[in-house]
């Protein structure tokens, strides 16, 4: 009777855990679906364990435990967790990289996972800022243009002034009867 009912008690958690489990596993997958950013959940040796839509659209066909730096360029990431590891805080640190065919420029910033105070991974948030950046330049360059445009029209009205002042000042009116 005391082994059926440990095997029943032992039975309940298991299958409390897995309904746990599976709840979680459901939340983390709809979190991940819905989020409008890139997600890339990686592994201490820089391999996907994880990864949303959002990623896909952005770095092409990634699948699971593919090292990382076959689709961005990994530096500037490195140098983010090196950041990221040094600060007290914990808070997530910042990057720019390109992605691995170098046509997109993707901004984001990256964190440690930890478990019991061990490093188990890394999450890399980012998004891409190529379009923004070259709308911004198009913009400038359209300012540029204009302020070019302007100025020289500017300047011929500034010297015309100054010929129309010279003209008026005092003594002008001796000068004109003399």
């Amino acid at each position: 009777a005391e082994l059926e009912a440990a095997r029943a008690s032992q039975a309940r958690a298991f299958a409390e855990r897995t309904a746990r489990m599976a709840r979680d596993k459901a939340l983390l997958e709809t979190l991940l679906r819905d989020l409008t950013q890139a997600v890339l959940v990686l592994s201490e040796d820089r391999h996907i364990l994880l990864y949303n839509e959002a990623a896909v659209a952005l770095l092409g066909p990634i699948g699971l435990n593919r090292p990382v730096g076959s689709f961005l360029q990994l530096a500037p990431v490195e140098q983010a967790l090196a950041r990221h590891n040094a600060a007290p805080d914990g808070r997530a640190e910042p990057f720019l990289t390109v992605g691995g065919s170098g046509d997109r420029l993707l901004t984001g910033a990256v964190s440690a996972v930890r478990s019991d105070a061990a490093l188990v991974g890394h999450v890399v948030m980012f998004h891409d800022v190529t379009e923004a950046l070259r709308t911004h330049a198009d913009l400038e360059a359209l300012l540029r243009e204009t302020l070019e445009e302007a100025r020289r029209p500017a300047m011929a009205m500034g010297a015309l002034l100054d010929v129309l002042d010279l003209g008026s000042g005092p003594g002008a009116d001796s000068a004109r009867f003399a």
